[in-house]
């Protein structure tokens, strides 16, 4: 008796009609069906569901007829699961226009970028359908494309081969033809892993499967490897189809294995009787097409080393080396200690070498320590080793080197070297996180040192998005590698330690990078084709060799960098402070109509007229006149967001500076200690010193002004928003002029006059009669803010419309880093003005690639809902946009919301962990963005705080600041017992029983809990010793610390009025007295606070109430 299996095959074209049938009849004669193969689908949001409808259905089918297990199923893309991509990019022209060139490595398994780049791209969404079916997929083997692979069927000691191609994976376009329709020898070794041939013939049947029928190998004898090709398309040849009839669109293939006699294949699903299909009969073997090969390129020396010089003239290119800074008998290099691991792991080199960082888990988990670190240690540099040309080769206007030799080889040029150890800083990248500015060269060992032996290094992959020194490295340097030319530096071009740190790099997916250069000795010829198709220069010279030619000190082009290189450190160093609005001006690009489309107003647009001038600028001329008394007033601009201050302190500034006076600027783009701003002030002697949105400076915004002032003798004007003039100082007297006047006449017909000679009066041009009409619908629209207005004109949607359309109109992606970046410049959560690119590329990592994020940022450049300023930075098109995406639309959405501060405080975290800094700008913003209360403003509910808190908690756990802003949250929520754990906390940290901001605030807990339960001892008690921490904090620090006094003041007096029964006479007025002394220190001590004085003049009489009844008068 044969042995007999059944394969149902189905395909894109699926009716499941006919199905049951044949079915039935499988059924009635005893038969099973041993797997079912679906050879491609219709794709898309309908097509995976009817398929895995039918399939299901299927398989119920199968077990309603008693078969004991669901058969193995087996999916195939065809043409219909190719989700399209753009004709353009380095996926597209690797298979299409440029396959010849690519074709050898991709085929050969060497180029995983463009595998990776198929399956996450044309073939995602099959990828993700088909994964539900392999999961349970028995003895499946993987194949190189996606789809593909293998999987044995056995009974009674034979086996039926199913082998699954994709031949469609070229035809990734909406115009791909049936010519790209492929199906190599290479693809077929790789699904069976192995040569053909052999697998096949252990075999009494093999179907080939594929979507597409395709050109086959020439040198593939079908019958000699016992093959059948089964396709999906109508296909004439060698290949079976499936039927395409109106009731039929599947076959189900009974193939009959007999030891003595030759296998058949029959279609059970056929009308009538069993329809025999013809196998493949023996063919004349031909001999194999030649592979086309590549074109040796002549190798253009002079002009790789040109375009290396002009990169390094920028002072912006790092240097990342692999291999090659040993001398001979030197250390062994990480290429070499990988095959050594290999071979003590495994006991020879399997075919395929597992990646090093694979390999290094498996040698910590199983080698014994001795052995392993007796190899870690033959990594190190000792001091004979070092190159003689290392100095010069650290000596470059690099930005920053990574080495990933572990060899400390560097670090013991340094040590050699007086010179270089004053200019130069290792950095072990897992055990130290990023030092603040500096105007030294870093060089990041990123595995770490062989010093010390295993336990120094670590060759591990890190997180992805992690917190740890070592995962922050590595998100420096894959958004460095985006953001700067780079040079990589082996001792072979075909060295996979090189190739793993450009993978870094993102070849596939980042075509529109800086320059990549690879100095390493020529190589072969494929070595040099492989590094042309990456779009790498290979420089070919070995490390040794490039740094005596090439890194001659005399090079005028490497002096320009050095200089270059130096100011770019001094200015990262020194931040930006009070801009002189000459150079603004000298540097400023052409104005655009930008601006009257809703984008801030740039010095350009000043310059060229884009924004009108309004009766604003006179009422500022004219407060800004000096007294009587010879002396200059400090101005102060009020009003609502999108009145146009900043537009006009701008023309002010560049009126006087027509007149030739000196002009200082100050804006968001500060980011300087106070105290450095007012030297540089006392430093230049300025006529005037601008401030726009003098409040980003908070309750030290005033004193800021009074000093730049200088008594009078500097004219000092500053915009703030209405809405934050109470942060200022109480006791702070300005000259007022309000930017909230409604326009005059003037001012609106200046306004239609700009927006008639760019071409831009939008729904104002149906407003022609009478004269008058324009400027009278343009007052209508200006009620909300002169930027509403226009935005209104321009576009025919309301501000808030506009705003929200566009932002919906926004990719995903593209969406998460507007929001990210709203957040930031929003006036509700911290008035960041711009972010480095590099930095916004890191923060979106744990969501968004580098890449995708790098392509997301230029498309919104573009698209102007981001702006890049003269040195790079992003911005929002505007400030007021920013708050009204947050304010209104975020806050509709809060999970988006959540996501948008949470994803930079995790970034800000992992940067300034380690920084006690105040004035580092990263410190900065991490605590600004835990900031309970603007978490309160935000409007989200507590469990996103939660979650955004929790989410940093591995990195700022022992940061005090930390679980203070986590209590502050909780005690203002009113879950006191949360709160006081997380006072406690912070108290336990290092520091934070000393700061009297944790003092404060575990006080205010205690008071607040004897307050709720004032029969309690034991939490009256703790309530009595909060008093006396609080007392002694309003002692100690003074006026430095309102927030103390007002504690005291409300959280004491509403504590007293609830144990007031309970305590004697004596007691309440001891009490009293004390925190009333306390009120009248502080009217003192914070007479230009406005929070604690609101607090006195509520408390104060509730104060004295208590003391009348401390003195017996009924209450």
């Amino acid at each position: 008796m044969p042995i007999v299996f059944h394969v149902l095959c189905v395909g894109p074209r699926m009716d499941p009609a006919g199905v049951p049938s044949c079915l039935d009849g499988l059924r009635a004669a005893g038969g099973e069906v041993d797997a079912l193969v679906v050879l491609g689908t219709a794709g898309g949001d309908t097509g995976y569901p009817v398929a895995t409808d039918l399939i299901d259905g299927l398989l119920y089918a199968c077990l309603d007829a008693g078969q004991a297990e669901v058969p193995p199923v087996v999916v195939v893309p065809g043409f219909g699961d190719v989700s399209p991509v753009a004709p353009r990019g380095v996926l597209v022209d690797a298979v299409t226009r440029n396959w010849a060139e690519y074709a050898p490595a991709l085929l050969a398994g060497e180029d995983q970028g463009i595998v990776n780049l198929l399956r996450t791209g044309p073939f995602a969404a099959f990828e993700g359908w088909a994964a539900r079916f392999r999961t349970d997929l028995t003895g499946w083997h993987h194949g190189l494309l996606p789809g593909e692979g293998s999987l044995r069927l056995e009974r009674d000691g034979r086996s039926l081969g199913l082998v699954a191609g994709n031949s469609v994976f070229r035809m990734i376009t909406a115009e791909s033809g049936a010519d790209l329709v492929t199906l190599s020898r290479e693809q077929l070794s790789h699904a069976v892993d192995g040569r053909y041939e052999d697998w096949a013939g252990s075999n009494a049947l093999n179907l080939l499967l594929a979507g597409h029928a395709a050109g086959l190998p020439a040198d593939l004898d079908l019958a000699a490897a016992g093959t059948l090709p089964v396709a999906a398309d109508p296909a004439s040849g060698t290949w079976t189809a499936l039927p395409d009839l109106r009731n039929r669109s599947h076959r189900l293939l009974r193939i009959e294995c007999d030891r003595d006699a030759p296998t058949r294949v029959l279609d059970c699903a056929a009308a009538g009787a069993p329809e025999l299909i013809t196998l493949p009969s023996r063919a004349r073997l031909v001999a194999p097409a030649p592979r086309p090969r590549l074109r040796a390129e002549e190798y253009d020396e002079a002009a790789a080393v040109k375009s290396f010089y002009e990169q390094m003239s920028t002072g912006r290119a790092v240097l990342v080396i692999a291999s090659g800074l040993h001398s001979p008998g030197g250390p062994v290099e990480v290429d070499g200690f990988h095959r050594r691991l290999v071979d003590e792991l495994y006991g020879e080199t399997p075919g395929m070498t597992p990646p090093l960082a694979e390999v290094w888990s498996a040698a910590r988990d199983r080698l014994d320590p001795g052995v392993l670190d007796g190899h870690v240690r033959m990594l190190r540099a000792e001091a004979g080793a070092v190159l003689p040309g290392l100095s010069r080769l650290l000596q470059a206007p690099w930005w920053q080197v990574y080495d990933f030799t572990a060899s400390g080889v560097l670090e013991e040029a340094c040590r050699g070297d007086a010179a270089l150890g004053e200019t130069v800083e290792p950095v072990d990248a897992r055990t130290d996180y990023a030092p603040g500015q500096t105007n030294r060269l870093r060089v990041v060992a990123m595995h770490g040192n062989a010093r010390d032996g295993s336990g120094s290094v670590d060759f591990g992959v890190p997180t992805e998005a992690g917190g740890d020194p070592r995962s922050l490295w590595f998100q420096r340097l894959k958004s460095e590698l985006l953001e700067r030319p780079a040079v990589f530096m082996a001792a072979s071009p075909s060295s996979p330690a090189l190739w793993a740190a450009l993978e870094h790099a993102a070849l596939e997916e980042n075509a529109d990078r800086y320059p990549l250069f690879v100095v390493a000795p020529p190589g072969s010829a494929g070595e040099q084709a492989r590094m042309r198709l990456k779009g790498v220069v290979h420089i070919q010279q070995s490390p040794e060799e490039f740094a005596a030619r090439r890194l001659q000190s005399n090079v005028q082009s490497l002096k320009d960098g050095k200089q270059r290189v130096v100011e770019l450190r001094s200015a990262t160093r020194q931040g930006t402070g009070i801009s002189l609005v000459s150079s603004l001006l000298d540097s400023a690009r052409k104005g655009s109509s930008d601006f009257l489309k809703g984008s801030d107003p740039t010095w350009g647009d000043i310059k060229g007229g884009f924004a009108a001038k309004l009766s604003v600028l006179d009422r500022i001329q004219a407060g800004a006149r000096k007294n009587g008394r010879g002396k200059y007033p400090v101005v102060l601009v009020e009003g609502r967001a999108g009145t146009g201050k900043t537009t006009a302190l701008m023309h002010h500034a560049y009126r006087l500076h027509r007149e030739g006076r000196t002009v200082g600027w100050i804006d968001r783009d500060t980011d300087i200690p106070l105290s450095e701003i007012k030297r540089q002030a006392s430093r230049i002697e300025f006529d005037t010193i601008i401030v726009d949105d003098v409040d980003i400076f908070g309750s030290r915004a005033a004193s800021l002004l009074a000093s730049l002032s200088d008594g009078g003798r500097t004219q000092v004007i500053a915009a703030i928003r209405t809405t934050r003039v109470r942060e200022l100082d109480a006791t702070f007297s300005p000259k007022v002029v309000s930017a909230d006047e409604p326009l005059s006449d003037d001012d609106l017909g200046s306004v239609v006059k700009v927006l008639r000679k760019h071409g831009l009066l939008g729904l104002l041009k149906e407003y022609k009669w009478p004269p008058r009409a324009r400027m009278e619908k343009l007052r209508d629209l200006c009620e909300r803010s002169l930027l509403a207005a226009m935005i209104h004109v321009v576009s025919g949607k309301s501000f808030e419309d506009k705003v929200r359309s566009d932002f919906d109109d926004l990719p995903v992606e593209e969406r998460a880093i507007y929001s990210v970046m709203c957040v930031l410049e929003a006036d509700q959560v911290y008035k960041r003005r711009g972010m480095e690119q590099e930095d916004l590329l890191s923060v979106m990592t744990p969501t968004v690639s580098m890449a995708r994020t790098k392509r997301g940022i230029e498309e919104l450049v573009r698209s102007k809902y981001l702006v890049r300023g003269e040195g790079g930075a992003l911005y929002c098109r505007h400030r007021t946009i920013a708050d009204q995406v947050v304010g209104s639309v975020l806050k509709s959405m809060p999970d988006s919301l959540a996501m948008a501060v949470r994803l930079p405080l995790q970034f800000y975290a992992g940067q300034a962990r380690h920084i006690r800094d105040l004035d580092n700008p990263y410190r900065r913003i991490m605590i600004r963005l835990l900031n309970h209360t603007m978490m309160r403003k935000l409007g989200l509910g507590p469990v996103l705080v939660q979650a955004i808190y929790d989410s940093v908690l591995d990195e700022l756990g022992d940061d005090f600041h930390y679980w203070l802003q986590r209590g502050e949250y909780e005690l203002e929520r009113g879950d006191l017992g949360v709160a006081q754990n997380h006072l406690e906390s912070a108290r336990g940290c290092p520091g934070g029983a000393d700061d009297f901001k944790v003092s404060t605030a575990w006080g205010a807990i205690r008071l607040s809990r004897s307050a709720q339960r004032p029969e309690d001892n034991e939490l009256r008690t703790k309530a009595l010793e909060a008093v006396d921490v609080l007392e002694l904090v309003t002692v100690k620090h003074g006026g430095a610390s309102p927030h103390t006094f007002a504690v005291l003041s409300k959280r004491g007096t509403e504590w007293l009025e609830a144990v007031q029964p309970l305590l004697s006479t004596h007691e309440l007025s001891d009490l009293a007295r004390r925190i009333t002394d306390v009120m009248e220190k502080g009217r003192e001590a914070c007479r230009d606070n406005h929070t604690f004085l609101d607090v006195a003049d509520r408390y104060a009489p509730r104060m004295t109430r208590l003391f009348e009844r401390a003195r017996g008068v009924p209450l």
